[in-house]
C-alpha cells in the first residue's frame, strides 16, 4: 500500500491528494485541480478580453509616424586606417583610436556614391 499525503484546498476546503494540488493564479495559495481549472478558465477569458481591448487601442502601422534615422558618415583615419561612424554635425578633430589630429578622411565607397547620386536625382526630379 502506497501512502499518499493529502492537503486541504484553500478555496473549496476539500481534502485533496498532494498530486492534485496546484498553485492558484496569484501564486499565493494551494488549491485543488478542480478549483485551478475554474480559475484558469476565468483568467484566460480575462486575459483574452484585455488583449482585445489593447489591440483596439493600439494605432495601426500606417498611423504611426516613424522618425527618420540619423544620417551617419563613415570616417577613416589616414594613419591607422581605423573606420568609424560619426554624426555629420559633430565630426571629431582627431582619430578616436590613435589620437592623431588632422588625419580623418571621409570614407568613400561605391555604396555611398550611389546613395548620393540617388538623392541628387530625387532632388532634381522634385525641382522640375
Amino acid at each position: 500500500m502506497v501512502y499518499e499525503k493529502s492537503i486541504t484546498c484553500n478555496k473549496c476546503k476539500k481534502l485533496t491528494p498532494i498530486v492534485n494540488i496546484r498553485a492558484d493564479v496569484n501564486a499565493k495559495d494551494w488549491i485543488c485541480k478542480e478549483c485551478y481549472d475554474i480559475q484558469f478558465k476565468k483568467s484566460k477569458k480575462l486575459k483574452s478580453s484585455v488583449e482585445e481591448i489593447l489591440a483596439r487601442q493600439q494605432p495601426k502601422a500606417r498611423d504611426v509616424i516613424k522618425p527618420k534615422p540619423a544620417l551617419k558618415l563613415t570616417v577613416k583615419c589616414a594613419k591607422c586606417s581605423y573606420s568609424f561612424l560619426v554624426n555629420p554635425d559633430n565630426i571629431p578633430l582627431k582619430c578616436v583610436y590613435c589620437g592623431r589630429e588632422g588625419t580623418l578622411r571621409r570614407s568613400i565607397t561605391a555604396a555611398s556614391i550611389l546613395k548620393e547620386v540617388e538623392e541628387e536625382d530625387r532632388f532634381y526630379k522634385k525641382v522640375k
